[in-house]
């Protein structure tokens, strides 16, 4: 770990059985530019916020937090822990490589609900050659599941 005493002028290379908590109680300060690079969690946003609660500075519940002063401050304001902010995605990253022939493998799993994934996939090669790769057969099996749920529920409101 490296460390800046006062200016930064001054920097030290120390093993790595020092964390920079143990640095902060002796009263050594450790820079942000030389901190290691940890995942922040819910809890080192709590301790931030205890800390700033107490009345420290924005920069010492920081390093105490053993964050950077930068990341401290976007949880500043914010109310609500990480886990709480993330958000899943609802887009597509990328095209559809089964977005033409859908409608055939929907057909077919009407025909035949029993099939499995993996058979419904290997008829689809067998139809259109060189066009799914074997690569793409787990693309196919999540699609898959996703659509026999779908029909599931669709039965069941039928049935009731």
């Amino acid at each position: 770990m490296r460390l800046c005493f006062g200016r930064r002028s001054s920097v030290f290379e120390l093993g790595d059985d020092y964390s920079s908590r143990d640095m902060g109680k002796l009263g050594i300060i450790v820079t942000p530019d030389f901190m290691e690079v940890a995942m922040i969690t819910n809890g080192c946003v709590k301790e931030l916020r205890r800390l700033l609660g107490l009345g420290r500075t924005l920069g010492d519940s920081a390093r105490m937090a053993e964050m950077s002063e930068k990341t401290a401050r976007k949880y500043l304001d914010d109310d609500g822990l990480l886990s709480q902010q993330s958000s899943d995605r609802n887009y597509r990253t990328r095209n559809d490589p089964f977005a033409d022939v859908w409608n055939k493998v929907q057909q077919r799993l009407e025909l035949e609900p029993r099939l499995k994934a993996k058979t419904l996939f290997e008829w689809l090669q067998q139809t259109h050659e060189a066009q799914f790769p074997d690569s793409t057969r787990r693309t196919f099996e999540r699609r898959g599941t996703h659509e026999r749920s779908l029909c599931q529920r669709k039965r069941r409101r039928r049935i009731i």
